[in-house]
């Protein structure tokens, strides 16, 4: 009676390991694309490159919520350009990069470091919790959600 029972649960395990090892090899790829999507996201905006910036950006922009804890704000591919052709650009580098993948959505934390640099005003440079949400669609991970808020450190 042992030995069936045996053998069926090796033939099961050998049969879904596969499934498992693919599964988890796959989520580390998709944790890796989205790695690389939030720095090329964040290239994008210190270099003011609205061409290489708006395609990270869902189907009519994102949404997002400051560190001041104003209202929530959209962010569309037109103020993008018009803030980069204003000369708005960034001095910003994300650390402690966190992903959490849940399928075809990601959860991104770490901290945004850094200034804006806007033409003939003065900005200081920030430590800021961040969060965002990215969701995959037509083979590419895409922004929908920023939250920003103080860091007590």
């Amino acid at each position: 009676m042992k030995k069936p029972f045996i053998q069926f649960s090796i033939t099961i395990s050998l049969t879904l390991a596969p499934c498992f090892i693919f599964s988890s090899q796959n989520k580390e790829n998709k944790m890796e694309e989205v790695r690389a999507a939030v720095v090329d996201l964040y290239s994008a905006l210190n270099a003011g490159n609205a061409d290489a910036f708006v395609p990270y950006m869902a189907s009519g922009g994102y949404t997002e919520f400051s560190e001041d804890g104003g209202p929530l704000f959209n962010i569309d591919e037109a103020y993008v350009r018009q803030a980069f052709n204003s000369g708005l650009r960034a001095d910003f580098e994300i650390q402690e990069l966190k992903v959490k993948v849940f399928g075809d959505a990601a959860l991104a934390t770490g901290y945004r470091v850094g200034k804006f640099i806007i033409p003939n005003e003065t900005t200081e440079r920030s430590k800021l919790c961040l969060s965002m949400m990215w969701f995959y669609q037509e083979g590419k991970w895409k922004l929908a959600h920023v939250h920003l808020s103080p860091s007590k450190q």
